[in-house]
């Protein structure tokens, strides 16, 4: 895209050729990525930057998003400051921006996308309307659809809430529904050239056609103990994707709920409904990421989409502005400000050193190293397809030649990381396709031949031969 200044139909890198601008996953039209890999070569005169530029840059965004909604909420400055560094360091954010660069786009755009639709809510106008279109557009052509597709239950979720709970006038709760589903149909339309290839890649691929297996939708979910775990710093559990220190909020933070035990504090806290929704907000997302995720097992496209950990995002986000608003409410009624900042800053400590500590976590080192070493890979792939046969994860061979990179590195490899992979694709690989990209088993004549068909040229392995035969 960069070097050629053309967009590609298809990727012809990986497995066997496969669609590029049609799979909405690819985030091809998404402007900050090629702003990125701008500014990496003109600093470091290579691409390999562009990634850290990227997650730098949406968490700079996500910081001042936080900072903008609490400053609109009423908040001091300084609280709103140390509001927007909580949501950075959370662990859940910065160290799985590492390895999801979406995760760092979600961090970004939560904030603004709320913001807009609060105020879209406060007041039906166009002038409000557009502005949340416009950022809901740009975050859907990022390219994740799963996380588009989250910010739309949350809205659907914040209705449901003010039908059945709030008990808003009937009038009032039509009207705002209808402008939001004004906003996300000009999102629809704006977006549909993406969308329909999009859906054509979901049911010709092997994995998304249909509905996922219940198991697998529920997959990785946070279960109450790793919750509590979490928050205590213990972090010693078998291992889990992504790991259990990844849902630390902090114990100080839901401990300094428990003021809401004083009437005056929990009278003046409440007396806003929007801290009641935050709160009920937060809750809702909490029980989303557990076993209440199976709700979506019987809703059409959100079926094929699995993980519940994923709502783990607008958990922190709701706590987090719900726990800064209860602590300007006890500054207020109290008179308690230096207390209140010490706990806030001490929250930040904590969660500054969980990053650090876990910065070379195994789920993070799946990472490549910067600037990469591709070994045997320097001098082999660009003339032939590559195949990996028995390659540990750990050995650096591995993340240079597996997952996507070969894209990257300008090879050819057999297999593909993608999770919208077409069952074509994978019924002409056969048995030896891999999401992981390395093949196991013994070789044989016909094993040789099939990869021969498929022009795979060089064999890559770190494997020593069992016999001469081999």
């Amino acid at each position: 895209v960069v070097e050629q200044k053309t967009i590609p139909l298809m990727n012809l890198h990986q497995a066997l050729g496969q669609d590029f601008i049609g799979q909405v996953e690819t985030g091809a039209f998404y402007l900050p990525v090629y702003a990125a890999i701008g500014l990496s070569l003109l600093l470091f005169h290579n691409v390999y930057a562009a990634i850290e530029i990227l997650a730098f840059g949406h968490l700079l965004a996500a910081a001042i998003g936080i900072y903008l909604l609490l400053r609109r909420r009423r908040a001091t400055h300084l609280l709103s400051i140390l509001g927007g560094w909580l949501w950075i360091t959370f662990p859940f954010i910065n160290n799985l921006s590492r390895v999801w660069i979406t995760t760092s786009y979600m961090a970004a755009y939560i904030p603004f996308i709320w913001l807009l639709f609060e105020r879209l809510m406060e007041k039906q106008t166009w002038g409000r309307a557009l502005p949340l279109v416009v950022v809901e557009i740009l975050f859907f052509l990022q390219g994740h659809v799963q996380n588009f597709m989250e910010i739309v239950v949350i809205e659907i979720l914040y209705f449901a809430l003010i039908i059945f709970y709030f008990k808003e006038g009937y009038h009032a709760v039509v009207k705002k529904m209808r402008w939001c589903g004004l906003a996300l149909v000009l999102v629809f339309f704006a977006t549909l050239p993406l969308i329909g290839p999009g859906w054509s890649a979901k049911q010709n691929s092997l994995f998304r056609a249909n509905r996922l297996p219940l198991q697998e939708l529920l997959a990785n979910r946070v279960q109450v103990m790793d919750f509590w775990q979490a928050q205590s710093l213990q972090f010693e559990s078998p291992f889990r994707h992504p790991e259990l220190y990844t849902l630390h909020f902090g114990i100080v933070g839901i401990v300094l709920f428990g003021v809401l035990i004083h009437r005056s504090i929990r009278y003046r806290y409440f007396k806003f409904k929007f801290n009641r929704m935050y709160i009920a907000l937060a809750l809702s997302s909490l029980l989303l990421t557990g076993v209440l995720y199976i709700v979506f097992y019987f809703v059409p496209v959100l079926n094929a989409m699995r993980w519940p950990i994923k709502y783990y995002y607008f958990f922190l986000f709701f706590a987090l502005i719900s726990l800064i608003a209860l602590c300007q409410t006890i500054i207020k009624v109290r008179r308690v400000r230096g207390p209140i900042l010490a706990l806030l800053i001490f929250m930040l400590a904590v969660n500054m050193l969980i990053v650090w500590n876990n910065r070379e976590s195994s789920f993070a080192n799946w990472n490549m190293e910067v600037p990469p070493r591709l070994g045997i890979m320097e001098n082999v792939g660009r003339d032939g397809r590559i195949a990996l046969y028995n390659i540990p994860k750990e050995a650096g061979m591995y993340r240079a030649a597996s997952f996507n990179y070969a894209t990257l590195f300008d090879r050819f490899q057999l297999t593909a990381y993608d999770p919208l992979i077409a069952k074509l694709n994978v019924t002409e690989i056969g048995r030896l396709f891999s999401l992981w990209g390395v093949f196991e088993g013994p070789i044989t004549k016909g094993w040789l031949e099939h990869l021969s068909q498929w022009s795979v040229r060089y064999i890559i392995t770190a494997a020593t031969p069992a016999n001469r035969e081999e």
